[in-house]
């Protein structure tokens, strides 16, 4: 069932014009890199990290690291 869902998301973003694959954090088996998890809201994450989360406090299932100062 999960991959069926998986394979619609990617037919879904192909015709968007987008070929990276998401995958959903709820279902991800946590080996998936972030940038799969998190897509193009990655930089955006990244960058509230900086500003509300910069010693990483929360970390646990995909840490996503802060961007530079």
């Amino acid at each position: 069932m999960i991959m069926k869902a998986r394979n619609s998301t990617v037919e879904k973003r192909k015709l968007k014009g987008k070929d990276e694959m998401l995958v959903n954090a709820n279902f991800s088996s946590r080996s998936e890199k972030i940038k799969a998890v998190f897509g193009e809201n990655l930089q955006r994450l990244r960058d509230l990290k900086r500003t509300y989360d910069p010693e990483l406090v929360f970390n646990k299932w995909y840490p996503i690291p802060p961007t530079e100062a």
